[in-house]
C-alpha cells in the first residue's frame, strides 16, 4: 500500500484530512507546501511555503509531482519520482 499522507510528509506538504489513504494507481491529491526544502531533496527547487504540491500515481512504481505558486513570484516545477518497495519516495541522484 502506498500512503498519500506518507508521501505528502515526505514533500513537506500538509494533507488535507482524507477518508481513505491509500493512493492507488490512477489516484491523485492536492496538498499545501510547508517545508520546501524537503521537496528540494526530491528535485523541485524555488517553491515558498503555500506552493500547491499535486501527486499523482502513474504506475506501481512512479509518483508524479508538480508543483505551482503565484506569490511571491510566479512558479512551477515538475519530478517523477520512483517508489521503493515500501512505498517511500527515492530521491534522484
Amino acid at each position: 500500500m502506498v500512503s498519500a499522507k506518507a508521501l505528502a510528509e515526505q514533500l513537506g506538504a500538509k494533507l488535507q484530512p482524507r477518508e481513505d489513504d491509500e493512493l492507488r494507481i490512477g489516484m491523485s491529491f492536492t496538498a499545501v507546501l510547508q517545508s520546501p526544502e524537503k521537496l528540494e531533496a526530491f528535485g523541485i527547487k524555488g517553491m515558498h511555503a503555500g506552493a500547491r504540491v499535486t501527486v499523482a500515481r502513474i504506475a506501481p512504481d512512479k509518483i508524479r509531482v508538480e508543483t505551482d505558486e503565484m506569490t511571491p513570484v510566479e512558479a512551477n516545477g515538475k519530478a517523477t519520482l520512483k517508489l521503493d518497495e515500501k512505498g517511500a519516495l527515492v530521491a534522484p541522484k
